[in-house]
């Protein structure tokens, strides 16, 4: 009687545990193709166009001479071209 008692048991808790979850980062069907191969390019089309018109489309203005440029990347060259440096002396001269 006790043999019964285990079995009737044992398969009332295997009907009662869940199944779990498999480990690991959820492969996205979108981003595999059918040969194993992984797709890196991006879901949205437009996406490079939208990344560099928002990272490189902000207007930089020169804190030494005022003068406006296209994006912040330039701002080292810019720095060290005869236009700038001579309204940093000029700057300089005014407050000797």
């Amino acid at each position: 009687m006790t043999q019964e008692l285990i079995n009737t048991d044992s398969e009332e808790h295997i009907d009662n545990v869940v199944e779990k979850r498999p480990r690991g980062r959820p492969i996205n069907p979108a981003r595999h193709l059918p040969d194993g191969r992984y797709n890196k390019e991006p879901l949205d089309p437009e996406y490079y166009k939208k990344y560099y018109h928002i990272r490189y489309c902000e207007k930089y203005t020169c804190g030494i001479c005022g003068k406006t440029l296209a994006n912040s990347q330039k701002v080292k060259s810019h720095e060290k071209s005869t236009f700038c440096l001579k309204a940093k002396q000029k700057l300089e001269n005014m407050f000797l």
